[in-house]
């Protein structure tokens, strides 16, 4: 036997096994006799693949391609990578170029249908994967995909269905299980959130790189929970070996924002007046979109907010790196975190001297190349470091931006053009259904049941049926559940007058949801939590001067929203106090949250520029 034949023999046994060094070490051997080895090239290439490495996969793919012709499970393996480097087109011809040559190909057809759901073609993603779990149903990874494209495409029932038979075959599939704690809740199907939950927890508690961090925030209270599955997401799926850009002296400081929302979305809605405040004589300040663009006013005012508008969505996370490198970004400010659309791959390759994460995601990143994370005293006191990767940076009122300028429509609807009864308690809970806790809603059936002829008015969605058979099955109305279509912002901030009191979500508090509620003067309600996600309201309440409004546990919430809901003066002082304060409070005040977070950005830059590591720091208010 060969010594070529035993290494690769070993590096594919090494491979089966995971181990992946082992399996490098014995290809590297083959390769220094001969590096045009078909077979060695190919399975370092699936090496680097799973190390999580797919720009260097994808050479090596390529150069066997360019060697050997294009085969089936060359082009399968390329198409992986591709998708995983967010070079989604390119993923997707390559697909279609294996299955043309091999129509049943199982890997293929998986990559290309969760290529095209990335891409935004989620429900032909999802049409190619039911080809797929066709010719083989009891593939646990093509179901798996099958229900992650159709939770995007919006048929999140089909998803749930899709994501519990995946379990049903290998019960212990990570993936499946994070998606299904997200689209479970989603619907309201609550028939196993127990289980879903204590099967998280004890993923994160084993280290499982495949739970969604976002899951983990939204339905784990525990900040030690979120920042272990936030560092083994990041460590797989984006590790990273680049080092720090050397950081360059110059008269102003370039900002890069890297999002996936710049378009009608809440980020946009809260930050766009801080992009068109940003000081010019001292900030050059770059977009890059790695999202669509729909066409819409906010997308046009964005697009003039900044210096430079650079599209990115279809650019792969290297080359998109290389791009933010050459425009001499000083700081790049990433607004998604690990949320849909992320494009966190482009901050493992560094493209800037300093990385930032701000608004999109409430919690850390995990990852060791992310140097800051922008919060406020309530969201991130200092005494919470050791469960972020990044140091904290704390602005004096709060961590989220709001535009001054957002207009509420004057034409006020009245209760009966929107479905509420003429008298009585409105109890509104805005948040999406994702949010939503079995105990949470346990509570809000409490307060009906309490509040004689109140009613609960929520948003309409995939959840209604099983949120009115909940209702019902806890011996309340559905009837006095009122689901409230999708308005324009400035008619859904209106509505909110007809609101007398908005009752908020933990462990997941609203964010915009909140923001949206002050702005239009509507009172709230808020638990505290332990983590970033669940202190996000009560940080909003303090910055509109409003602390008696945050409770410490859901008991104390209760009490609160019962004594709020009899008392129709006190509610009434409390809109009075948003109303006449409107702007002139911290929360609301663009240019001051913008000339705070000026400081952050030039305090960072001083410390960088100083030969220092980051280190945590707080904004003095002015």
């Amino acid at each position: 036997m060969s010594d070529r034949h035993t290494l690769i023999t070993a590096a594919k046994s090494a491979l089966g096994a995971g181990n992946l060094a082992a399996a490098e070490s014995a290809l590297r051997r083959v390769l220094q006799t001969d590096p045009a080895d078909g077979d060695g090239l190919m399975l370092l290439g699936i090496v680097a693949a799973r190390a999580g490495k797919p720009e260097p996969a994808i050479m090596l793919f390529e150069q066997v391609i360019a060697r050997y012709g294009e085969q089936p499970s060359i082009l399968a393996n390329l198409a992986a990578a591709l998708h995983s480097a967010g070079r989604h087109a390119d993923a997707i011809a390559r697909a279609r170029q294996a299955l043309h040559l091999l129509p049943a190909m199982i890997e293929a057809l998986n990559t290309l249908g969760n290529a095209l759901a990335d891409a935004g073609q989620a429900a032909e993603g999802a049409a190619v994967l039911a080809r797929a779990v066709a010719l083989r149903p009891d593939h646990p990874e093509l179901w798996n995909s099958r229900g992650s494209a159709l939770g995007i495409a919006g048929r999140i029932p089909a998803a749930v269905a899709a994501l519990r038979h995946a379990l049903t075959l290998q019960p212990g599939h990570g993936n499946a299980l994070s998606s299904l704690g997200r689209y479970a809740r989603q619907i309201a199907d609550w028939r196993d959130d127990a289980e879903i939950d204590a099967a998280l927890a004890a993923a994160i508690a084993r280290g499982e790189a495949a739970i969604d961090p976002l899951v983990a925030v939204a339905r784990r209270a525990d900040p030690a929970e979120h920042a272990a599955c936030a560092a083994a997401w990041a460590g797989a799926r984006y590790p990273s070996a680049a080092s720090r850009p050397a950081p360059v002296a110059r008269d102003r400081l370039t900002i890069g924002y890297l999002s996936s929302d710049l378009h009608l979305h809440a980020t946009a809605l809260l930050a766009a007046r801080v992009f068109e405040l940003h000081d010019r004589g001292r900030f050059r300040i770059r977009a890059y979109s790695a999202g669509p663009d729909d066409g819409s006013a906010m997308r046009r005012r964005l697009v003039a907010a900044f210096d430079g508008f650079t599209e990115i969505g279809d650019r792969g996370d290297r080359e998109a790196a290389e791009i933010i490198r050459a425009d001499g970004v000083d700081i790049l400010v990433d607004l998604k975190g690990h949320t849909r659309g992320s494009r966190f791959g482009i901050l493992a390759h560094r493209p800037a001297p300093l990385q930032v994460a701000w608004l999109g995601f409430p919690g850390t990143c995990g990852a060791p190349y992310v140097d800051y994370v922008i919060g406020d005293p309530t969201v991130t006191p200092m005494a919470h470091q050791r469960w972020f990767a990044e140091r904290i940076v704390q602005l004096p009122d709060s961590y989220q931006p709001n535009d001054d300028l957002r207009a509420i429509d004057s034409d006020l609807p009245g209760r009966a053009a929107l479905g509420l009864p003429e008298q009585g308690v409105v109890f509104a809970a805005f948040n999406e259904a994702f949010k939503i806790s079995p105990a949470m809603f346990t509570c809000w059936m409490r307060l009906l049941d309490r509040v004689p002829g109140s009613v609960l008015w929520l948003l309409d969605g995939p959840a209604r049926r099983n949120l009115q058979a909940q209702a019902d099955a806890q011996g309340i109305d559905p009837a006095r559940l009122v689901f409230g279509g999708f308005l324009p912002p400035a008619r859904h901030l209106a509505r909110y007058a007809r609101a007398d009191l908005l009752l908020d979500t933990t462990p997941y508090a609203g964010h915009t949801t909140m923001s949206d509620a002050l702005w239009a003067g509507c009172p709230a309600v808020t638990v505290e939590g332990a983590a970033f996600a669940s202190r996000v309201a009560a940080g909003l309440l303090r910055a509109v001067g409003l602390p008696e409004l945050i409770a410490s546990d859901l008991e104390g919430y209760e009490a609160l929203a019962l004594a709020l809901a009899n008392d129709p003066e006190r509610r009434a002082g409390l809109r009075r106090h948003l109303v006449e304060g409107g702007s002139r409070l911290p929360l609301f005040d663009s240019a001051r949250f913008t000339r705070h977070l000026e400081a952050a950005y030039a305090t960072m830059w001083q410390t960088l520029a100083a030969g220092k590591p980051p280190e945590g720091f707080a904004v003095a208010a002015g």
